[in-house]
């Protein structure tokens, strides 16, 4: 998984031979979630617009955070990554919360 401390990261998918842009995501965003969940296929392509600086986030890490959480909470994350990749395949794209917009990288990771 990869958070966008800096640039632009466009996301896309193939539907019926076509390219869709599913989302442009910038500074405080992050792309490569369903790499969390054990085999699932890649669905969208990720391609730099402007020069980034990635943070990459092991999945090792977020399985350890995840385990500090509720059973519950665990589960309704993966759900919800599950979902949202499912309705991205070949739809609109998906509005991202404006409260999403504002996270910085930095909150995961201090304690």
């Amino acid at each position: 998984m990869y958070v966008i401390a800096d640039g632009k990261v466009e996301i896309s998918t193939q539907c019926e031979d076509k390219k869709v842009i599913v989302a442009t995501l910038g500074k405080g965003e992050f792309f490569g979630e369903t790499a969390l969940l054990p085999s699932e296929p890649r669905a969208h392509t990720a391609k730099a617009l402007t020069f980034c600086q990635l943070t990459v986030v092991n999945a090792r890490v977020v399985e350890e955070e995840l385990e500090r959480v509720s059973p519950l909470l665990r589960h309704i994350v993966r759900t919800m990554i599950r979902r949202v990749k499912k309705k991205a395949t070949c739809s609109r794209p998906i509005p991202m919360p404006t409260s999403c917009r504002a996270w910085s990288p930095t909150h995961m990771f201090s304690r």
